[in-house]
């Protein structure tokens, strides 16, 4: 006897149900991520960011959860919804079907809001997972989001268009370098200079939040999050990594932004570079570069990436200049218009 499969629409307040998401959501990662985000760590992100703007859609058969995604509705961009925490076992033999009903589920809930636009991944917003990495790639990196094909080809299948493309480039020497020792002279010469990142300081803090919320807020689907939200998910989850590489860069006046950047292996990655908009054409984003790859190179680091850089950002006017990346990940956005 064939079973059916029901929805259910799950909102903020429904929290006797954030248990059974959390272990489903962490049991359906570890089929094809060799780290899962744990159960307590989703539960972590629900409390946080699952709020009366967002809902979970579930397809679930005699009680069990079979399919998840959520969709958010931005105060911003009132035409749009983002589709995030996108979760389908990749070993369903009716795969397919779910899929079909998850999807079917998520237009017919977009409908009824009047929205225009479905894009995603997102999860809840842009300062937390987005983005599916297509074609997946054997060596799994923490820094990079991880998936299977199926998740981006279940996208395709339902027709989404690519929106916008990311890159991951693998360079084979840190010694290009050198392209940016004009800026990083100049810098210095007008009164820069760099001071370590602790992230337990709590003015440190402070900081960072601030300034990544005057340079993110130019940014794709930027919406704003609260300073406990960005200290409880952001800063707890890069807690011991390496952050000996990380500086901000500073005069007499203030700390005018900061490179985020981690070793992995014999690589030294350059997660992110962030310059107060006030600052920008001044070639500080070159300096802290320059800066964190001479302190690397002299560590004995031979290679670097380039992580995550946005199709035609200005962190691609330093790859341009550099040699032949021999490896380069890519990572796709959707976007559906609904009719």
């Amino acid at each position: 006897m064939k079973k059916d499969m029901k929805t259910k629409i799950i909102a903020h307040d429904q929290v006797d149900c954030f248990n059974d998401l959390a272990q489903f959501m962490s049991e359906s990662e570890a089929l094809y991520n060799s780290r899962p985000t744990t159960p307590e760590a989703h539960l972590g992100l629900l409390k946080l960011f699952f709020n009366e703007q967002s809902k979970f859609i579930i397809i679930e058969e005699e009680h069990k959860i079979l399919a998840c995604a959520t969709i958010t509705t931005v105060p911003n961009y009132p035409a749009v919804c983002f589709i995030g925490n996108y979760h389908l076992p990749i070993n369903y033999k009716n795969r397919e079907d779910i899929k079909k009903s998850l999807f079917q589920a998520v237009y017919h809930y977009c409908s009824n809001l009047q929205m225009k636009d479905i894009v995603g991944p997102i999860n809840y917003n842009t300062w937390l997972s987005n983005r599916f990495i297509y074609p997946a790639v054997s060596i799994q990196h923490f820094w990079e989001p991880i998936n299977p094909n199926e998740y981006p080809e279940d996208f395709l299948a339902e027709n989404f268009e690519i929106d916008k493309k990311f890159f991951s480039y693998f360079m084979p020497t840190i010694d290009d370098m050198h392209v940016l020792k004009p800026a990083y002279d100049i810098a210095l010469n007008q009164g820069y200079r760099f001071s370590p990142i602790d992230i337990s300081d709590k003015e440190h803090q402070k900081i960072l939040f601030q300034l990544n919320c005057e340079c993110f807020n130019e940014n794709y689907f930027y919406t704003p999050i609260s300073f406990e939200q960005y200290k409880d998910s952001i800063l707890n989850s890069i807690k011991g990594m390496d952050l000996s590489y990380c500086r901000f860069i500073e005069n007499d006046e203030r700390k005018w932004g900061y490179i985020f950047g981690i070793p992995d292996n014999h690589q030294i990655i350059i997660k992110t570079i962030l310059v107060s908009p006030l600052t920008r054409s001044k070639g500080l984003g070159s300096t802290l570069i320059f800066e964190m790859l001479d302190r690397a190179k002299k560590d004995g680091f031979t290679e670097m990436v380039g992580a995550l850089i946005r199709e035609g950002n200005a962190s691609q006017f330093f790859i341009k200049r550099s040699s032949k990346p021999y490896q380069i990940n890519e990572y796709l956005l959707f976007k559906k218009v609904l009719k």
